[in-house]
């Protein structure tokens, strides 16, 4: 298996953000942090992650319809994929439904994609737990790093994720 990512850096600017909003508001209490630009970005990063680790684990990430067409599985459908569960545990899928795609929950991954988040929503709590789930997709990720390293996978060049591997 040959899985090619670059999503380290495309995440590193939504985190860079991140702390940057949450620094000028500890700094400067009458700031207020904007976290439009890390919300929407860690958004489409996680479901992203999640995808890769689909294929990662050997679950098919497309469906054929009615019409015969291929397209991409909902984030929904592969959420509750019995194989991507008992990978990454009930309590994880639970958290990543209850933050991405439940109208019962934050549902973030949906109203962000659809322009329905409101200002007030894009705050330092809801960045906060986008950045929680990124950290809780990225322990498989090592994961799968290590078990495949055997197999010579290419993930996000080895020289590149050399710098992020805490020793």
């Amino acid at each position: 298996m040959n899985i090619e990512n670059h999503f380290f850096e495309l995440i590193v600017p939504a985190i860079n953000y991140y702390f940057l909003e949450r620094n000028l508001y500890l700094l400067y209490p009458n700031y207020y942090p904007h976290f439009v630009l890390t919300i929407d970005s860690l958004t489409l990063k996680l479901e992203g992650i999640i995808k890769l680790l689909c294929k990662i684990f050997e679950i098919e990430t497309k469906e054929t319809n009615d019409n015969n067409i291929v397209q991409d599985k909902s984030l929904n459908k592969l959420l509750d994929n019995e194989k991507l569960v008992e990978k990454m545990g009930q309590n994880n899928i639970f958290f990543l439904k209850y933050l991405l795609i439940d109208n019962c929950g934050l549902n973030i991954r949906n109203e962000a994609a659809h322009s329905l988040l409101a200002l007030n929503e894009y705050n330092y709590v809801n960045a906060t737990l986008l950045l929680v789930a990124l950290l809780r997709l990225c322990k498989y990720n090592w994961i799968v790093i290590l078990i495949e390293f055997t197999r010579v996978i290419s993930f996000a060049n080895f020289k590149y994720l050399e710098k992020y591997i805490i020793k």
